[in-house]
């Protein structure tokens, strides 16, 4: 099985897809939607809010301690605002720095004051060697993606 189809198998898996019985078709679970999948670790403790057309993102614990985590994954954030079908991907700081970080919102995603739907994963941007403490880590490995919630401007 090839990564992609990997990939679209875990969301199909994971309930990301469901059959609307009124509708008659196939839509998104975006609670369980899967964006980022791969074996490096995401802190439990990782949250959103928005704040004046800005999105905080909050890491109160990187991950550091976890053998599956490095100082140098990058974080990445997807805000997706689905009244128009519009997805932007923000490249946030490297994990060792990311206790609390602001991204502003597209004008578009607050005058409308739909939802948007807000994920978040780390990936891995070098190659590190497997030691007594880490696991071997090859650039651009992720984690699975977080799904921070559901929030307004």
């Amino acid at each position: 099985m090839i990564p992609r189809n990997a990939f679209v198998k875990a969301n199909w898996n994971n309930g990301a897809l469901r059959w609307n019985e009124e509708t008659n078709a196939w839509e998104y679970c975006h609670e369980h939607l899967q964006l980022a999948i791969g074996p490096r670790h995401i802190p439990s403790e990782i949250t959103a809010e928005v704040e004046g057309g800005n999105l905080c993102i909050t890491c109160r614990d990187s991950g550091l301690g976890n053998s599956h985590a490095v100082p140098d994954e990058r974080l990445y954030l997807a805000v997706f605002l689905p009244d128009v079908q519009t997805l932007k991907l923000y490249t946030g700081p490297m994990r060792d720095s990311c206790a609390r970080c602001t991204f502003e919102l597209p004008e578009e995603f607050c005058i409308t004051h739909a939802a948007i739907y807000v994920y978040v994963w780390f990936q891995a941007t070098s190659f590190h060697r497997a030691d007594g403490l880490r696991v071997q880590v090859r650039p651009d490995q992720a984690n699975l993606s977080r799904y921070l919630g559901t929030f307004h401007c």
